[in-house]
């Protein structure tokens, strides 16, 4: 598995963070 390059690494924490994000939203 070739290493990810910064923002490949940056952009999948943004995307993780928004999914949390809107579940806690639909659950609240």
């Amino acid at each position: 598995m070739p290493p990810m390059k910064p923002y490949l690494l940056s952009l999948g924490a943004g995307l993780l963070v928004g999914a949390v994000y809107a579940l806690l939203g639909v659950r609240s």
